[in-house]
């Protein structure tokens, strides 16, 4: 059970590691992309892991999936709202 903890947080370590490596040495706007999908291997790796979705039944993962999809509609309208104004 503690290896795969231990596992985890290595892993988000090491993306944390590369998200600022890739910060400092990235000129422009290019490195948010790149941090972004370092964000969402980092959320991913929380979810499966520390939140224990990957054994979970189907109800929990559907209210997950359900969470996330309301967190990117609650982003994009604010996104529209701040590049309409």
């Amino acid at each position: 059970m503690y290896q795969s903890l231990l596992f985890a947080w290595v892993g988000l370590l090491l993306l944390l590691a590369g998200s600022v490596l890739i910060t400092a040495l990235v000129p422009g706007p290019a490195y948010i992309a790149v941090n972004m999908g370092f964000a969402v291997l980092m959320a991913a790796l929380i979810f499966t892991v520390f939140m224990k979705l990957r054994g979970a039944e189907g109800l929990l993962r559907l209210f997950a999936v359900g969470g996330l999809m309301w967190l990117g509609f609650l982003l994009l309208l604010s996104l529209a709202d701040f590049l309409t104004r």
